[in-house]
């Protein structure tokens, strides 16, 4: 009984001894920890100025300009402004002052009075006045007439899509005129031809007519064909 109680008294002094050393060293690692901080909070210091530096640089070299730069933003954003309204599409170059203008000219003459296409001009040109009429098939007494006429001759006399038109043939002349009611409305309006339409003006066919305009009238002299 005394060996074991032996035993197990310089068992608990070695087990005191390891604890003892245990506690130095956990002493000595938190005195390590503590002495770390500085340095790291001594690092942390020294890289945001570094940053701060950085940045401030960046900074400066955006937003200067050398004094060329801004001249030549100064005079363009002048020119822009002080070019007409109107003029933006016109092409300026370096020849001489005379031909530069002419061609202005030319360019501003294009915009203000746009040219007509020459197959439209040719179409309307080449539209023939036509006065025709047929027999028909029911009632051989009765004829249908069509007059055609040029879509610019029919502006010239200041017809329109709502106008009412009296036609009427005297044995030499036909005559085409606007009245309040009655009368016809134009069968059809296209862009180089006007048709008109009636069941009233008899076997009526006309050659080549002479035409002579006022203002809402029209007036067809011809050498009536034979049928």
């Amino acid at each position: 009984m005394a060996a074991d109680l032996k035993w197990l008294r310089s068992t608990m002094e070695v087990l005191a001894e390891q604890v003892s050393k245990l506690v130095a060293l956990g002493g000595q690692q938190i005195e390590a920890i503590a002495g770390l901080a500085p340095l790291v909070i001594h690092s942390a210091e020294g890289i945001s100025g570094s940053l701060r530096d950085v940045v401030t640089a960046i900074r400066s070299t955006s937003g200067s300009s050398s004094p060329a730069e801004d001249a030549t933003g100064t005079g363009a954003s002048l020119t822009r402004e002080a070019k007409p309204a109107g003029l933006q599409d016109l092409d300026i170059s370096s020849e001489p002052e005379p031909m530069v203008v002419s061609k202005a000219k030319e360019q501003l003459r294009q915009i203000k009075r746009p040219k007509q296409p020459q197959d439209k001009r040719r179409k309307t040109a080449a539209t023939p006045i036509v006065v025709k009429s047929i027999a028909d098939a029911k009632r051989p007494d009765r004829f249908y007439t069509s007059i055609r006429l040029p879509r610019e001759l029919w502006d010239q006399a200041g017809f329109t899509s709502d106008d009412r038109l009296l036609l009427d043939w005297s044995g030499k002349a036909l005559t085409i005129e606007r009245i309040a009611e009655g009368g016809v409305k134009p069968k059809a309006i296209g862009d180089t031809t006007v048709v008109l339409q009636s069941w009233k003006l008899g076997d009526l066919n006309l050659d080549q007519p002479k035409v002579s305009e006022g203002e809402g009238s029209l007036r067809l002299t011809a050498r009536p064909l034979r049928p």
